[in-house]
């Protein structure tokens, strides 16, 4: 079916009556943020299916969700609706059967009733309606009974999420972490299920011509027994070889999946390895920073200490030494030579004292006194009257005694003797020049050695930080959600290979008893048949042949057919891929489509020596389900698929850049008779916009733009005044 037109009458954000024609080709709905694009893919979803996108819930929700209801007419239409008034909210679709010419309308509506004290009354249904046209005739209404064959003949359920699909919901519908996926997809827009039909009536077929060969075979047995016996014993080696083929199935499961892990650590093991690297160097590096700060604080902090310890706090003060040399100097010069001349004042004494005969105080006062009172010595016996040479000699002795009594002691040569600390001062000041003078140089490669600490300090931190940016550009580019997760990621890598190894080793050994046991059946039937002693009618030999190589043939067809199949739809994939990619220059690869060992297909991007490629982008792999979902379609041209159903999907191309969006745009406009696609991607980019015309060409449909009419800022607090313009480019 090709969709002719969409009209949407008060739905959501689009108010009054909207309505988008579309023709064969590549129609575009071009839209900024919030200008109604999902709102018109809910409009052809909900036509359809009576849902819409909850965007809360993330879910396609029926009309009667209590989130949904009111919430699908026009806000704009609710403000202008009076007390008992009502308003409704309808989408009509046509769709266009070019093979047969016939027309198909098919609406939607939903109506809400504003009560006189407004509040509003909300049904829990919508209702549907159909009109049908033949070629040439007049439309007439289609029974409710038929519309849903009319939705299914429109877009099959089986084939709906191939065609009808959001950007956003790529991941899921082709989950290449899910075995059967590719296969499913097949399975639903191809033929190939005819060969499951075969394969399994042929299966049938020919166990009810053995089980009518066996009884047979039993009625003309010379043992009956032992047939009965063999008989048995087949059955229960085929029950073995049932179980081990769920064995073998099973280990095949386990084997693929433990591939698919390690594929996917090999993508992130170069990355985690990458990051083990740029976190141990980090770690180093702030060992070192650490270290270094340690140093530095550790060299301030002793500057304090070295002022008193290493007399620092004398910088400066070598001259003092010097001058106070030069004071004491002088000090010591005065006071020698004041002591030069008390002592020879005192020699002086000495030397008058000398000339007498008898030393002071001999004889000793008293007596002179009593000799000079006698007028008599009494050393010598002799009279000396007063007045005479002798008593004046006897009274110079008593003189000099006095005199020498009276004699001042030696003073001090300064009023305080402070000679001895002068002195240690000086000597202590001579120690300590050296020290002084030195403490400019010590200062001097103290500061130094803390300015190199600084300079180390701030290159370390400097690499840091550029090791720190790098392992976060690592780990944001990779696949690999934490720092922490990384250092898992090997010896997960290794865990998946270990487990591997035991897989093949299981399967080797399943598919080995496998064979035992059907070289056993083998055995047993010939065993089986020797005991017939009778004749069993040929054409009941000829039959169980012939079922069986019927069943062989079935089985070999459908797998080859499967794998021819495969190989199209890998090369239509890489022709897709390569038109998606023509205009980006990045590294793109190549689509393989890899046999598991559960016999299933599995997607990988090869380089062009046939190794996987590792970290690549969420644009390339979006582009290679999108590639193989076009494949599927392109590859089976007899499939009803691409030439009868549209292509309708909101987004796809929202994690793609300019040449990625056409690429996808022009592979969409080749594979598919119609495709609606609905974007961002072109808004506002008018050199983009005239480049998809000129690529797209004669296979471009209509073009429309569309815009929310708020064109003042207070507007724009709610949505009682929003509406939607579409404009037509093309």
């Amino acid at each position: 079916m090709i969709l002719k037109s969409i009209t949407l009458t008060n739905f959501q954000c689009y108010f009054g009556e909207v309505k988008f024609e579309f023709k064969e080709g590549l129609n575009l709905v071009i839209g900024d943020n919030g200008a109604g694009k999902s709102k018109l893919y809910d409009g052809f979803y909900w036509v359809l299916y009576d849902r819409v996108f909850d965007s809360m819930t993330r879910e396609f929700q029926p009309t009667g969700h209590k989130d949904i209801r009111g919430n699908l007419v026009s806000d704009k239409a609710k403000s202008q609706c009076e007390p008992g008034g009502s308003v409704k909210t309808e989408i009509e679709i046509v769709v266009f059967n070019p093979q047969k010419g016939d027309e198909y309308t098919l609406t939607r509506s939903y109506t809400i009733t504003k009560t006189e004290s407004g509040i509003w009354r909300e049904p829990s249904e919508s209702a549907q309606s159909a009109f049908f046209k033949e070629k040439y005739l007049n439309s007439r209404p289609v029974s409710q009974a038929d519309i849903e064959s009319l939705r299914r003949r429109i877009l099959p359920d089986d084939v709906k999420p191939y065609m009808w699909f959001q950007g956003e919901q790529v991941d899921s519908l082709i989950d290449f972490k899910k075995n059967d996926t590719l296969t499913r997809a097949i399975n639903v827009l191809s033929d190939i299920s005819e060969f499951d039909f075969y394969e399994e009536l042929s299966r049938k077929a020919y166990e009810t011509a053995e089980k009518e060969f066996q009884r047979e075979s039993r009625r003309v047995s010379s043992n009956a027994n032992r047939n009965d016996e063999l008989v048995s014993k087949i059955e229960r080696l085929r029950s073995e070889i049932e179980r081990l083929e769920t064995e073998r199935i099973l280990a095949a499961n386990d084997l693929t999946k433990a591939r698919e892990k390690k594929d996917d650590l090999l993508g992130k093991l170069e990355d985690a390895q990458r990051i083990k690297e740029l976190s141990t160097k980090s770690a180093d590096l702030k060992a070192r920073l650490k270290e270094t700060d340690e140093r530095q604080n550790k060299m301030k902090a002793a500057i304090n200490k070295s002022l008193f310890t290493r007399n620092w706090i004398l910088k400066g003060a070598g001259f003092l030494v010097d001058t106070y040399a030069a004071k004491y100097d002088e000090y010591t010069r005065i006071r020698m030579r004041k002591e030069s001349e008390q002592e020879a004042q005192k020699q002086a004494m000495d030397e008058i004292l000398k000339s007498f005969r008898l030393p002071v105080d001999v004889p000793e006062p008293i007596f002179i006194q009593q000799m000079l009172e006698k007028e008599r010595c009494l050393v010598c016996d002799r009279d000396a009257p007063n007045g005479t040479g002798a008593y004046l000699k006897i009274q110079e002795l008593l003189d000099r005694s006095k005199a020498h009594k009276q004699k001042r002691k030696p003073e001090s040569v300064t009023k305080n003797d402070f000679s001895n600390e002068f002195k240690s001062l000086y000597q202590n000041g001579l120690q300590l020049q050296g020290t002084i003078n030195q403490a400019d140089h010590e200062i001097k490669n103290t500061l130094s050695e803390i300015l190199e600490l600084e300079a180390k300090y701030k290159e370390i931190k400097a690499e840091l930080d550029a090791n720190e940016q790098d392992l976060m550009d690592v780990v944001n580019a990779s696949q690999i959600t934490s720092i922490e997760s990384s250092f898992n990621v090997v010896t997960e890598f290794q865990s998946h290979h270990t487990a591997i190894i035991k897989y093949e080793k299981d399967l080797q050994r399943i598919e080995i008893r496998i064979e035992e046991k059907a070289g056993e059946v083998k055995k047993t039937e010939e065993e089986l048949r020797s005991l017939a002693t009778g004749k069993v009618p040929k054409f009941m030999e000829e039959k169980v042949q012939v079922l069986a190589d019927f069943r062989d043939i079935a089985k070999s067809t459908r797998a080859r057919v499967f794998n021819r199949l495969i190989e199209q739809l890998e090369s239509e994939a890489n022709k897709h891929f390569f038109n998606m990619t023509a205009e980006n220059k990045s590294v793109r690869g190549r689509i393989k489509l890899e046999k598991q060992p559960n016999d299933n297909y599995m997607p990988k991007n090869l380089d062009r020596d046939g190794r996987p490629l590792s970290s690549i982008n969420d644009s390339n792999i979006i582009l290679i389900k999108l590639a193989v979902i076009m494949a599927i379609i392109s590859a089976k041209r007899s499939s009803p698929a691409a030439e009868l159903y549209p292509l309708i999907s909101d987004a796809p191309t929202s994690k793609f850049g300019d040449n990625y969006a056409i690429g996808f745009c022009r592979a969409a406009s080749e594979v598919y008779s119609q495709s609606i696609v609905i974007s961002k991607d072109f808004y506002n980019k008018p050199d983009l916009q005239n480049r998809l015309f000129e690529e797209v060409g004669d296979k471009l449909g209509s073009v429309y733009v569309i815009e929310p009419s708020l064109s003042e800022e207070e507007q724009r607090g709610h949505r009682d005044e929003l509406e939607i313009h579409i404009t037509k480019l093309r």
